[in-house]
């Protein structure tokens, strides 16, 4: 049996990121990192898939801090300004980068590249292991730590085990951790289009009331499309062809963003939000994905999960002996606790009220929306939120 301070299940964006921070942070510590899947340009890897992901001005500071991420590369595109209105309604704002006196509100980032990136990243450590491909089996928990088993046979002890295998965590059952979801009756349609004139960073958040439509600015004029409305219209949709589905975007989000020209291959995915019931357990503390699902409006759960690895990493500076302890996983619930549940909130609650179309809300909706464009100080909790600044 080897044994580890610290053992991460999952390899993915939550896990890789994790990872590379703690061997930075702390490189006397042992680390092992359990991926079920080999991270390949060639093959298809659940975590690192063709979809892109919003990273707010804080995300971006803490993980430039640990050179795990360059605005400059090709991947990457920063987000000037964020316009958020309200289809058929006179309500509408926006916020800019210039009135925070910063260079963009955050960025968007393709997936895929960035998880091989990170993943690299990770053979530069020595006190990492990695253990990919490979899946754990069994986990038995004991006072001073955690026995883990992988489908090779191989047995790790760990002082801290840290589940971040994702909202399918096998390794969360196993630890008897029960996650709470309740489905959305929207689905969501992922794609890359491509627009006729440079879209200087502007993203839009457009709420209809099938669901909320969004465009994020991505490299060489294209934008990454989230669109949330019912399956069976999204289906459709996604069996149109390339012309049939510009126009319908096109009718759909007018020409607010310019004239849409392409759209790559398109996904369809279940909307969830779902919750564990406990953060921890014996020795082990979940994060990300595997700890919160919420829906993808205003572009929160990466950060989210990055926010998790941010509190985790500070607690492993005073945890001394006590790393994995039943104090140190208590501490680390108890900080983390009030984050995840207003964000999981604010993001329960924006995708009801907006697709609420009483007229009573939708005008509550409107003058809202309106207050916040002539008042900036009623803008500001907003504009923290998306920039990962509350």
């Amino acid at each position: 049996m080897q044994h580890v301070d610290v053992v991460i299940v999952g390899g993915g964006l939550a896990g890789s990121t994790l990872a590379n921070v703690v061997a930075q942070q702390y490189p006397a510590l042992s680390i092992a990192v359990i991926e079920a899947f080999v991270p390949s340009n060639d093959a298809p890897h659940p975590s690192f898939d063709d979809r892109s992901i919003a990273l707010a001005a804080d995300s971006v500071n803490y993980l430039k801090a640990h050179n795990l991420f360059n605005e400059h590369s090709d991947y990457a595109c920063a987000i000037k300004n964020v316009q958020v209105s309200d289809r058929g309604h006179f309500g509408k704002t926006q916020i800019s980068h210039q009135d925070y006196a910063l260079d963009a509100l955050g960025y968007v980032v393709e997936v895929r590249p960035w998880g091989h990136a990170l993943h690299r990243a990770l053979s530069a450590h020595p006190q990492i292991t990695q253990f990919c491909p490979a899946k754990v089996t069994a986990v038995s928990m004991h006072a001073d730590h955690n026995h883990i088993t992988l489908d090779d046979g191989t047995e790790l002890a760990a002082k801290l085990t840290v589940i971040a295998d994702g909202a399918q965590s096998h390794t969360r059952s196993l630890m008897h951790l029960d996650f709470h979801t309740q489905q959305y009756t929207q689905h969501a349609l992922i794609a890359n289009v491509e627009v006729q004139a440079d879209h200087q960073g502007h993203a839009y958040e457009r709420f209809t009331h099938h669901g909320p439509l969004a465009l994020l600015p991505m490299s060489r004029k294209r934008y990454s499309l989230v669109w949330c409305d019912e399956a069976d219209k999204l289906n459709e949709l996604q069996q149109l062809s390339s012309d049939e589905f510009v126009k319908a975007l096109q009718d759909e989000f007018g020409y607010r963003a310019g004239l849409f020209t392409q759209v790559g291959e398109r996904s369809v995915y279940p909307l969830v939000w779902g919750r564990i019931n406990s953060l921890v357990s014996n020795r082990a503390v979940v994060i990300g994905n595997a700890a919160h699902a919420i829906h993808p409006i205003a572009g929160q759960g990466f950060n989210l999960g990055l926010r998790d690895i941010k509190e985790l990493v500070a607690r492993i500076a005073y945890a001394s002996d006590d790393l994995g302890s039943y104090a140190f996983t208590c501490a680390y619930a108890q900080a983390r606790e009030q984050d995840i549940t207003r964000v999981m909130t604010l993001t329960d609650g924006l995708v009801r009220t907006f697709s609420n179309s009483a007229r009573s809300i939708a005008l509550g909706r409107s003058v809202g929306l309106a207050s916040m464009q002539l008042c900036s100080s009623l803008r500001q909790p907003l504009a923290k939120q998306l920039m990962g600044f509350n």
